[in-house]
């Protein structure tokens, strides 16, 4: 009978414990959400790689984008971007990254995880135009980096809870509008 006690007393603090937590992430939840708010542009982005029909489509885009103040607007040129090293130079040069980052790939990824030294409000545009001369001296890394983007860096940005992203991983981190756009020299038909 005691030991019939024990369990079922046991059992009820296990429950008790079970619930409190589960009404403290409830109350958290609610303060997130409250924070975000239901119509709050942070809590709905959603970063992408875009394949442009023509470069006269993104062109049209960039002249929009010029005289915005919260939009950086970086142009990589396949044809002129034959290596992955071509590649970082050119987004650390135009992200005015702190720091060179040539040979080190995953210290450029950091770097792009970074961006402290940009108002959060703005939002980062990378356009690869010629994209089918892009990388061209290895397929290879052209994967990796498109990859890389997609799947590591546009992501960290939305800025979505318990995803690894910037709300999570950086002490007062805000998420940021971060898209990819890819179009070749020529207008398609």
């Amino acid at each position: 009978m005691k030991k019939k006690l024990v369990i079922v007393l046991f059992l009820s603090f296990v429950m008790l414990q079970f619930l409190n937590c589960f009404q403290l992430y409830i109350q958290a939840r609610e303060m997130y959400d409250n924070k975000m708010g239901s119509g709050d542009k942070m809590s709905t982005i959603n970063n992408n790689i875009y394949f442009a029909k023509s470069e006269h489509e993104v062109n049209d885009f960039k002249l929009k984008c010029d005289s915005n103040q919260d939009i950086l607007f970086i142009v990589v040129d396949g044809q002129k971007t034959k290596s992955l090293n071509d590649f970082i130079l050119q987004i650390g040069n135009q992200l005015n990254f702190p720091n060179n980052c040539l040979d080190n790939f995953a210290g450029f990824c950091d770097w792009l995880t970074d961006l402290s030294w940009i108002r959060n409000e703005v939002q980062v545009i990378i356009h690869i135009k010629n994209y089918d001369s892009f990388m061209s001296t290895s397929q290879e890394n052209k994967k990796l980096v498109i990859k890389t983007l997609k799947e590591y860096i546009l992501p960290y940005w939305e800025g979505k809870p318990g995803t690894s992203s910037v709300v999570d991983c950086s002490l007062n981190g805000s998420p940021r509008h971060f898209d990819i756009f890819l179009s070749n020299g020529l207008d398609a038909k």
